[in-house]
């Protein structure tokens, strides 16, 4: 993808185990590949781009039923997530309207999504912002905190 279009930038962060891939993200100057990175820097990355890209090989059933965590990581920074559909989660994510969708594999749908969200960053910006708005109803620590406790005086409560 990002051969295609030299346009759009690129943040990988991890492992590359493919020397193919590995040459590719030498010679592209529009890929940022940062390698591995610990965990609190990782929290960081998502406030770096304009979307959080995940896709799984939905081959594998433990793949079709993921989660990442990165998607929490982009509603957190209020950050669109680009996912592939096959996922069980996809659904989700498609309700809530923080993120756009693509089928694994397809990258025509890709690039179109990747184009749309640069020419219309508006929607970018706003199924962002559902993600944020999500994160703080209901995922931030506070939110946990309290269900946390709802559930400890519930259990105290019933013993």
């Amino acid at each position: 993808m990002a051969r295609r279009r030299p346009d759009i930038k690129f943040l990988l962060a991890g492992y590359l185990f493919d020397d193919d891939i590995q040459k590719d993200v030498d010679e592209l100057d529009n890929i940022d590949f940062i390698g591995r990175v610990p965990y609190t820097e990782a929290l960081t990355l998502p406030f770096r781009v304009n979307a959080v890209f995940t896709f799984y090989d939905p081959s594998s059933m433990i793949n079709r039923l993921a989660a990442s965590n990165k998607w929490f990581d982009a509603m957190m920074a209020a950050r669109p997530i680009i996912v592939n559909e096959e996922l069980v989660k996809a659904e989700w994510i498609r309700e809530r309207d923080i993120g756009f969708l693509c089928p694994y594999g397809n990258i025509d749908a890709l690039e179109a999504c990747l184009v749309d969200m640069k020419e219309n960053s508006a929607e970018a910006i706003r199924k962002g912002k559902n993600g944020r708005k999500l994160y703080e109803d209901g995922l931030s620590w506070s939110a946990m905190e309290d269900r946390i406790h709802e559930i400890v005086a519930d259990v105290a409560r019933n013993n």
